[in-house]
């Protein structure tokens, strides 16, 4: 489907933005960035997660240039014509933190369980094991892994309202899984 195409294309560009923070480019993530964020709502978290990752090589400067410049893009964008499309207001009326929680918990235990073939529990449970991981590690695994946390809630501030199993549909997760 046309969306997967749109969804793919902003994880790709995203993460060929942070394959050029890895490579330490200090113009070239802000351009795949941007490219991300022109190809659907995706490229909203993946440009978070390439500034997690300038900031967990501890590369503040460089997370800058990657996010802010795309960032301005688009407001400006959202701003002028983007906002046409779409009732952001009435997406997020009756959003409660405890609904987005259970869409976010439910689509990434999903995602991991799908991944390994395993009961919903041992993708909770891995998902633990991960989370303390990028506690501890604060590396760019971690940055990735908790840009899946971003991806789930940015999709659930407009779908939420379906209820929490439709996080689990696979058109997300494998997105989750190319971030873990």
């Amino acid at each position: 489907f046309a969306f997967q195409l749109a969804f793919v294309a902003s994880v790709v560009f995203g993460l060929l933005a942070i394959e050029a923070v890895e490579s330490d480019r200090l113009w070239l993530p802000a351009v795949w960035c941007t490219c991300a964020l022109m190809c659907s709502g995706m490229g909203i978290p993946m440009v978070a997660g390439c500034g997690l990752v300038a900031l967990a090589r501890r590369r503040p400067k460089l997370a800058a240039c990657a996010v802010l410049p795309p960032a301005a893009i688009f407001l400006i964008w959202y701003v002028t014509i983007g906002h046409n499309g779409t009732d952001a207001a009435a997406n997020i009326k009756g959003l409660s933190i405890g609904g987005l929680a259970s869409y976010v918990w439910a689509g990434l235990t999903a995602s991991m369980s799908g991944y390994f073939h395993a009961p919903q529990y041992v993708g909770a449970v891995l998902l633990s094991v991960l989370a303390g991981a990028a506690v501890l590690r604060r590396n760019v695994p971690a940055a990735l892994a908790i840009t899946t946390v971003g991806l789930y809630a940015f999709v659930g501030l407009g779908r939420f309202q379906l209820g929490a199993t439709e996080a689990k549909s696979g058109r997300y997760s494998y997105v989750a899984i190319a971030l873990f």
